[in-house]
């Protein structure tokens, strides 16, 4: 399944990530003996290998999301994710930027509904 939302490249670099961890394994004196620990580095190893996306949603209000983090290589949902936010905020005038062509994040959200074809 989440094959699908990764891109040719994302794609590549979880196939390298994963060679390299077969070639180059976590050494015993490295590897933690706590639980926690050892359950945050292999989640970390997941998200580079490919198998894992964490995503994390802000609301400053309580009410809409605010922000969010793609804690994985996916432009994908990383884009999506940003044209739905952002249009929120557009809508309810809560955005940090204005809505000018000249603006980066501005641009990026035209591109994203562009992309995602939420235009029409």
């Amino acid at each position: 399944m989440l094959k699908k939302v990764f891109l040719p490249h994302e794609l590549k670099f979880h196939e390298e990530q994963r060679q390299d961890n077969r070639r180059h394994p976590l050494k015993k004196s490295k590897r933690k003996k706590n639980w926690l620990d050892y359950n945050y580095n292999q989640m970390i190893i997941d998200e580079h290998e490919g198998r894992r996306i964490d995503i994390v949603l802000e609301s400053k209000d309580g009410r809409y999301v605010s922000e969010s983090k793609v804690k994985a290589r996916c432009d994908y949902l990383d884009g999506y994710l940003n044209s739905l936010i952002v249009g929120a905020k557009l809508f309810h005038g809560t955005a940090e930027f204005e809505e000018n062509i000249d603006d980066y994040y501005f641009k990026f959200y035209l591109e994203n509904l562009v992309k995602y074809n939420m235009l029409g």
